[in-house]
């Protein structure tokens, strides 16, 4: 527990004391990550985000409002696991769609690259979080705010995620986003979830 409080100092330290402001980030340009693929390639125990009552609260402007537009997300099936493509704060990323899963969940990589880019602040924190995984461990990781989840082409804002304590835990598309839709159909024979 006390590693992850560190590490998350040391990267509110770096994120402050980067001399590149935002528009300096947006006139050079962004380097997006072209693949999680390494991150998923070795099977590793789901991590299950348990909710606490002490959680700090999205802000005001958070619309839970259940989507009913209907968009189709292709899939590829990788190990086992359905991985889809989403853009989260403007990056595209490969998660497994997983509908076990409470939160979307991002684990310390991605979470450190996203905030050396700009693309999550130290304002996006709402504090920490236990979890246990599949063998019932329990470790602490950090809930946050994503600015924006863009599934098929539908936009939903302020959603809730997770950043496990863990370098290489595979990214979760979990329900934080996914219930926002009212319902949700897997076709296996064209390899498309349709999100309703």
């Amino acid at each position: 527990m006390m590693k992850l409080k560190l590490f998350f100092i040391a990267l509110f330290i770096l994120f402050s004391c980067n001399s590149k402001s935002k528009e300096d980030i947006a006139k050079k340009g962004r380097v997006l990550p072209t693949s999680t693929k390494s991150n998923q390639s070795k099977p590793q125990q789901e991590i299950v985000p348990q909710a606490i009552n002490t959680a700090p609260q999205l802000p005001e402007a958070v619309n839970i409002e259940v989507l009913k537009t209907g968009t189709l997300i292709p899939f590829r099936d990788e190990g086992g696991v359905k991985v889809v493509t989403i853009t989260v704060n403007n990056l595209p990323m490969d998660f497994i769609f997983d509908t076990g899963a409470s939160l979307i969940s991002i684990s310390e990589t991605e979470a450190m690259m996203m905030l050396k880019q700009g693309t999550i602040t130290k304002e996006d924190y709402l504090g920490e979080l236990p979890f246990v995984d599949a063998n019932g461990d329990i470790s602490t990781g950090v809930l946050i705010n994503l600015k924006s989840v863009e599934i098929g082409g539908i936009k939903l804002q302020n959603i809730k995620a997770s950043v496990v304590p863990n370098k290489i835990a595979p990214l979760l598309l979990g329900q934080s986003a996914l219930e926002r839709f009212a319902k949700l159909t897997i076709d296996h024979k064209n390899n498309e979830i349709i999100l309703e």
